[in-house]
């Protein structure tokens, strides 16, 4: 047992006094050494160590070999009896390394020595390396401003300040062109100042927290609209030293509405009316919409699992069509179609032919016919007994047109026969009636001049003879008023059948007011309690018209005023409006027109009794207001009623006025 360990405890020596070694050599080839003493002590360790170790190396081998482990010519080769010179002439290398290391070790370096030169090499190389970093921060600086003044996206670049303001500090070129500004006024403001529309977004402090934290941050649509700015844009803000942020921006304003167009025309197509299909040549469904499964009634995955020949019993077809589209690139054509559930149904399909990254397709739009032919077997249906009617309906017309053309041939002569009487009668009354009332006029006064005279002196006499001049006015009177009556027959029965004819010529408008308003005299005369107001300038507007027309109009209108006024004043004033148009409004204090009267006073033979609002039956056939109706409208005019719920009635003639200014013009 002995014999085995011995050799195991000079290895381990061995192991030990190589490290003791390898440290001592190490502290002495350091040049931090404190003190002589302490080098000596190492000196003297160093040599005992190396001596050990070398005799626990040669006791080791020696052992070793003796109990077998190595070749016994390693236990004859240490046993001879020169190998006793092997430890002497390693103790005296030694010896000579110590004294050589004392020569160079201990006179030359003190300690505070060391720390010194130590602390100038450490001075020399610290500045060196803050050279050698600041030059690199330089070229690392001009390079990063190279890398942005290049880049073609767009940089900002802030600092952040220890109050939390992130200032803007710079930008680059494509910062200019991608927002459209200069960016130069901007340098030294706030983001918030520079950049107005962030200011309630949260963006300033996601910036901020990229400063702070190192974290960068980015978003892939920031909208903007302030001012010159406005668009989408892609942002990516991160630190790039601490206190300094550079933020990247691209515009993606047509991107965005690339992809909303796209997002758009995709749901237009998903959810059209009409089915829709991508089919490649091989027959299979590249594309289907919702339409179409719900054409078919199979979902849209089972769809694309799916070919043409699934869908149609017409699947021989399907070559032939693909072939033909390919020379044609459009065509139309009819199929039959197969449901999920095995029905069988019409369809129409549209088919174009496209070419799409080096690829072919059909594009096709599929119409379901059922309905459709329903619908043209109901029309067809319609359309007979339609015809049916249509000659039931025309030999009923037939029958109804030739009734009413012998009707409308009877009532044409019996509307002649009555212009024909009315023409005769009226003349034939007009002829008597004329003689009348010139008889009655000399009568009353010839009776005036030889009869009366020789009444004198007799009362009795003179009563009759009053009383009988009396009753010759009176027949004069009602024979006038007969006679206008007659006349206006007369006139309504022309503008009737069209044959009365205004000759039309430029009329003094002052001139014709002027002559109506004196002829009306005689009317206000029989109303005493009646008073006439006129307030006409002189340079008004001329018309055109017919003098003798217009005269009557403003006759009739200012006789009507004069009968239903009963006390008071009738009022004609003149004017122009904003139109140009001339204006004249004659207005009463009369009691007013019914509300339910005021649309059929310019009817014939209309006129307006209403014991409600104390209104009698007036004199006349009520042909006055229509008369002057049909002359006004005759001249492109208008007249209308406007009765206050005050009391009387204002009735409002405008006609347009003469252009003197082209007529100057032309001469």
């Amino acid at each position: 047992m002995f014999t085995l360990l011995t050799p195991l405890i000079y290895w381990l020596l061995t192991a030990v006094w190589a490290a003791v070694l390898c440290f001592c050599i190490k502290r002495l080839s350091s040049r931090k050494i404190q003190s002589a003493f302490f080098v000596t002590v190492l000196l003297i360790l160093t040599i005992d160590a190396g001596r050990t170790l070398f005799e626990s190396v040669y006791f080791g081998i020696w052992r070793t070999a003796q109990i077998g482990a190595l070749p016994t010519w390693f236990r004859d080769l240490l046993g001879r009896p020169e190998m006793v010179f092997i430890p002497k002439a390693v103790n005296l290398l030694t010896g000579a390394w110590v004294v050589y290391m004392l020569i160079n070790k201990l006179p030359v370096e003190t300690g505070e020595q060391l720390k010194a030169e130590d602390h100038l090499r450490e001075l020399e190389i610290k500045t060196e390396q803050q050279r050698q970093t600041e030059k690199a921060l330089r070229a690392s600086e001009e390079q990063f401003r190279n890398i942005v003044d290049s880049s073609p996206m767009g940089i900002h670049l802030y600092t952040l300040k220890p109050n939390q303001d992130l200032i803007f500090t710079g930008s680059n070129p494509a910062a200019d062109i991608i927002l459209g500004i200069d960016h130069t006024p901007l340098i030294g403001k706030t983001i918030e100042e520079a950049f107005p529309a962030l200011e309630f977004t949260g963006i300033p402090d996601h910036y901020r927290e990229a400063c702070t934290s190192g974290r960068a941050w980015q978003t892939e649509d920031i909208r903007y609209r302030n001012g010159e700015i406005n668009g989408a844009y892609q942002v990516n803000a991160f630190r790039i030293q601490p206190g300094q942020l550079a933020v990247q921006f691209i515009d993606i304003t047509n991107l965005k509405r690339s992809e909303e167009a796209l997002t758009l025309t995709k749901f237009t197509v998903d959810n059209a009316a009409v089915s829709i299909f991508w089919v490649k040549p091989d027959g299979s469904f590249t594309y289907v919409n919702n339409a179409a499964c719900e054409l078919f009634g199979y979902s849209r995955d089972e769809m694309l699992s799916m070919q043409v020949p699934d869908l149609t019993p017409d699947a021989a077809i399907r070559t032939m069509v693909w072939e033909k589209l390919t020379s044609i690139h459009h065509m139309t054509f009819e199929i039959t179609g197969r449901k999920k559930d095995g029905t069988i149904f019409p369809l129409e399909v549209t088919s174009h032919y496209i070419k799409f990254d080096e690829k072919e397709f059909e594009f096709a739009f599929i119409v379901d016919r059922t309905k459709r032919r329903e619908s043209e077997k109901a029309i067809a249906s319609l359309n007979k007994n339609l015809e049916n009617l249509i000659i039931e309906r025309t030999q009923a017309l037939e029958h109804k047109a030739a009734q009413l053309e012998e009707a409308n041939a009877r009532l044409t002569e019996v509307d002649r026969l009555k212009s024909a009487l009315l023409s005769t009668v009226s003349h034939e009354l007009k002829t008597p009636l004329t003689s009348i009332i010139g008889y009655t006029k000399l009568t009353n006064r010839d009776f005036a001049r030889d009869f009366m005279p020789l009444t004198s002196g007799n009362t009795s006499l003179t009563k009759r003879a009053g009383r009988m001049n009396t009753n010759l006015a009176v027949i004069s009177d009602e024979a006038a008023r007969l006679l206008g009556l007659i006349d206006n027959f007369l006139l309504l029965s022309k503008i009737k059948s069209g044959t009365a004819y205004q000759e039309r010529q430029p009329l003094d408008t002052s001139s014709i007011i002027q002559r109506a308003t004196g002829l009306s005299q005689s009317y206000f005369t029989a109303y005493p309690d009646v008073s006439l107001e006129v307030s006409a300038p002189p340079d008004l507007p001329p018309i055109m018209g017919n003098p003798d027309s217009m005269t009557q109009v403003l006759l009739n209108l200012l006789d009507n005023g004069a009968k239903f006024s009963g006390n008071g004043t009738v009022r004609l004033i003149a004017d122009t409006t904003p139109a140009n148009n001339l204006r004249i409004t004659i207005s009463d204090d009369g009691p007013g027109i019914p509300e339910q009267e005021r649309d059929k006073i310019f009817e014939p033979f209309h006129q307006v009794y209403d014991e409600e609002y104390h209104i009698s039956k007036p004199t006349g056939a009520g042909l006055g207001l229509s008369i002057c109706k049909h002359i006004i409208d005759d001249l492109d005019g208008s007249i209308n009623v406007n009765c206050p719920e005050s009391g009387g009635c204002s009735f409002i003639i405008e006609l347009p006025v003469v252009d003197t200014t082209a007529e100057k013009n032309q001469t």
